[in-house]
């Protein structure tokens, strides 16, 4: 398995969250014992608070790059956001950083074509 970086502290409640269904998807596929390797950085839920308060995405852009670059220095193999609100800065993002980045819209997206084939008898 790759390592793959998590950006938690957005919400400290949200990226418990995430770190449980990851772990948990990967002990029901690879068996009960079996962890993923992860490596979680956890922001300032406050400082991005702030920001968003003021309605500056510009600074919170740069935040999540300069913690993305700091992650993949740990080696890295993709990214991913532990909360929904940093998707809407997900774009900018990502278009700096060198390694793939998981967004919530695209397992959102499996979901629900799937939700729509069980439920149209497809």
């Amino acid at each position: 398995m790759k390592m793959v970086g998590l950006i938690g502290g957005t919400s400290w409640r949200s990226t418990i969250e995430y770190y449980k269904y990851i772990n948990a998807t990967i002990n029901e596929v690879k068996g009960g014992k079996v962890n993923p390797p992860l490596t979680i950085y956890n922001l300032n839920q406050q400082e991005i608070h702030d920001l968003q308060q003021k309605n500056n995405w510009e600074k919170i852009t740069e935040i999540y790059v300069s913690v993305g670059k700091k992650l993949i220095a740990t080696n890295v193999k993709a990214l991913a956001f532990c909360a929904n609100t940093p998707h809407k800065v997900y774009e900018k993002v990502n278009a700096q950083l060198s390694v793939p980045f998981i967004h919530i819209a695209d397992g959102i997206g499996v979901e629900a074509k799937k939700e729509v084939i069980l439920n149209s008898g497809l």
